[in-house]
């Protein structure tokens, strides 16, 4: 089991009045996803599987898995989505997904089942290189999509270029 240390120092200026640190924002905020206008491709941001009817709102009836063993596409429709699966959503406006994660709650690429044939895949708060991703799975080529542009790009497997989730 891993564990993390969070470790703080701060400067004796960093005190406020009453004696107390400030709360580093990274423990305040919540995380989001952001969804760009039209089709994007999202993954469950940690451990935690998806309940796609908490995002029913924002989506409506657009959003999709892809079965890798029969290589078909499925509505998502009120489905339970595991992690390291992606997932297609569309929407009419941008948005955001709030969403709780931690590294404590982050997986991994080692936990990926991956079938002959294509493969729709989203990844953690990790960023992996292309290569490392490609030898793992015998992948010929990885592709990403881009919600904000609306392109795709297009990694060769011997790449060592980073993707980050």
């Amino acid at each position: 089991m891993l564990r993390f240390l969070w470790l703080f120092i701060l400067a004796p200026s960093l005190i406020l009045a009453n004696g107390t640190p400030p709360i580093p924002s990274i423990l305040t905020s919540t995380p989001t996803i952001q969804l760009y206008r039209g089709w994007n491709l999202i993954a469950p941001p940690s451990n935690s599987s998806l309940d796609t009817s908490n995002i029913q709102h924002i989506v409506n009836s657009d959003i999709y898995t892809f079965d890798s063993n029969a290589q078909i596409w499925l509505s998502a429709v009120s489905s339970i989505v595991n992690p390291g699966v992606g997932i297609w959503v569309n929407v009419s406006d941008e948005s955001e997904i709030e969403y709780y994660n931690s590294y404590a709650n982050a997986y991994s690429i080692d936990s990926f089942v991956v079938n002959s044939g294509w493969n729709l895949l989203g990844m953690s708060n990790d960023s992996e290189r292309v290569n490392v991703i490609a030898s793992k799975f015998n992948a010929k080529t990885i592709y990403v999509y881009d919600a904000a542009n609306a392109t795709w790009i297009t990694y060769e497997p011997y790449s060592r270029d980073s993707i980050r989730a």
